[in-house]
């Protein structure tokens, strides 16, 4: 497991299409967990068309998502630095303390997405169902149209 898993990501995963990365220098280190949740936070900012009006409610969701990804950057990085010591059971824990701190931050992410989506317009609404619909969607395999 050498990818980092983040929360913030488990709501992109329904909130946009994944971020297409510069495929030019092969040499590159992909870029850090942190960097890919400041990228999709500015992606999803443009594809929701987010007016001044609406800062204040995209600041505090943008807060949750980087505050997210640090937590479970954290967790990461406490699992990679005893891997190779963990027995069976110490490997299935962490897995738990994994999904648990995937749901925590879920508990913190949906108030603040729906404080948002309340103050979208209908066609900033449309376009956030459209996208939660087309991750959906290519999650379970289907062909997005």
């Amino acid at each position: 497991m050498d990818r980092f898993p983040l929360p913030a990501l488990a709501l992109a995963a329904m909130l946009v299409a994944p971020v297409a990365w510069a495929q030019n220098a092969p040499q590159q280190s992909p870029p850090s967990p942190m960097a890919r949740v400041e990228t999709h936070i500015v992606h999803l900012r443009t594809q929701l068309g987010i007016t001044a009006a609406e800062m204040p409610q995209w600041d505090a969701l943008a807060t949750v998502m980087r505050d997210n990804a640090q937590s479970m950057q954290r967790l990461y990085q406490e699992r990679t630095a005893r891997i190779e010591r963990m027995n069976a059971v110490q490997v299935l824990e962490s897995y738990r303390a994994f999904a648990r701190l995937h749901v925590a931050a879920l508990d913190r992410l949906v108030p603040a997405f729906r404080r948002l989506y309340a103050v979208l317009s209908p066609a900033q609404r449309r376009t956030a169902d459209d996208l939660f619909q087309d991750r959906v969607q290519a999650a379970a395999g289907r062909k997005v149209q």
